[in-house]
């Protein structure tokens, strides 16, 4: 237990409270980017997400970084949780899913916007209690899988969140989902997140080494991202531009919104390169004398 802490610590609180750090220092200077002090205590605490649900997610670039605060809730929980044997963690895991149909029927009837829902830790816990109960079923076996069936399964994953993104729209902050749309789409979210978990495990995939090397700086790709399209977007996505480009052809718009996502992406790279190297890595040199397991993206 004290080695799985030991991991989880070196992998994810240097940078996630560094970038913090940087985020007070940087509202210090833009007035747009300014953290008011219960946010940063909320997320220092790893309560990011209720403060979230309470009021917005704010201007500044650590805005997504709530989702932060579910998964350590997560970890602090879940480890000691699965301590108690399979029958509990099974049984645990089939009553965490109804709470959070009865969580999401109480939060419909109230004022609660969708961002409100979606950050809210019991609607969250419904995922990991179906990841328990999958984990629980395949009993540490790989699928074997013919390639068809395995793109079918990925294909139905993605079609499960088009129909819920179409049809549920739980996500869409221009209408108020019923209590029905809410339980509905949030299980079919999670159904499809099956699906194509279990769609991708035990293929062989030979993924290329760009494609490996994203996978080892995705925690940084996650942290900066919003930083990085924000900043474009003060740089090339200007008032003025979007004005002038209104009487041009549509296709020149088009062509000025790909520019945005591509510069975009590219310093979200190149930040979470940087991060990776200067920052991250040396504490992964110590979390591996914490590892039982070696994972395949440090």
């Amino acid at each position: 237990m004290r080695s799985f802490y030991a991991r989880r610590m070196l992998r994810i609180w240097p940078l996630y409270f560094l970038f913090l750090f940087a985020a007070v220092l940087l509202g210090l200077t833009v007035q747009s980017y300014r953290v008011e002090p219960h946010r940063i205590w909320a997320f220092l605490l790893l309560v990011g997400n209720w403060y979230v649900a309470s009021t917005s997610c704010g201007g500044s670039p650590i805005a997504p970084l709530w989702s932060i605060s579910v998964e350590e809730q997560f970890y602090l929980s879940w480890p000691w949780i699965s301590k108690c044997g399979r029958s509990f963690v099974f049984w645990l895991s089939l009553i965490l899913v109804p709470i959070a149909w009865l969580t999401l029927f109480g939060m419909s009837h109230g004022t609660s916007p969708n961002r409100a829902i979606w950050v809210n830790s019991l609607v969250q816990f419904q995922f990991f209690a179906f990841g328990a109960l999958l984990a629980l079923g395949l009993k540490s076996r790989l699928p074997q899988f013919k390639p068809i069936l395995r793109v079918a399964l990925v294909s139905g994953g993605v079609l499960s969140w088009i129909i819920v993104s179409e049809i549920f729209r739980i996500k869409d902050d221009l209408v108020r989902p019923t209590a029905s749309c809410l339980i509905a789409g949030y299980t079919v979210v999670a159904l499809g997140c099956v699906l194509l978990f279990i769609g991708f495990l035990g293929a062989r995939i030979p993924f290329s080494s760009p494609l490996a090397y994203l996978g080892k700086i995705s925690f940084g790709l996650y942290v900066f991202h919003m930083l990085a399209i924000d900043l474009t977007w003060r740089v090339l996505g200007s008032e003025a531009h979007l004005e002038r480009g209104a009487s041009s052809a549509t296709w020149k718009l088009g062509a000025r919104f790909l520019e945005i996502q591509v510069v975009a992406m590219l310093m979200t790279i190149l930040l979470a390169s940087i991060s990776y190297r200067m920052l991250e890595r040396p504490f992964l040199r110590l979390k591996h004398r914490f590892t039982l397991v070696k994972s395949r993206l440090d």
